[in-house]
């Protein structure tokens, strides 16, 4: 009695899973490959930032305005 409107679902289910799978999977292709462009500078980034933060709570502020 409910066979044929549950597997239509089912069937129209897997189909949009299948789009946003494929979809999803060409998007996060995009990110990983400019993500390694971004490595280097994040790091250099992160350092300045954890100097910067230390001088500052040593109150070594001429360093802290120095590093940045």
């Amino acid at each position: 009695m409910f066979t044929k409107p549950i597997r239509s679902i089912l069937i129209a289910a897997l189909v949009v899973l299948g789009l946003a799978t494929t979809l999803f999977a060409a998007d996060l292709n995009d990110v990983t490959s400019v993500l390694p462009k971004f490595a280097i500078p994040m790091r250099e980034v992160g350092d300045r930032y954890q100097k910067i933060y230390f001088a500052a709570m040593d109150g070594n502020w001429g360093l802290a305005f120095y590093i940045r």
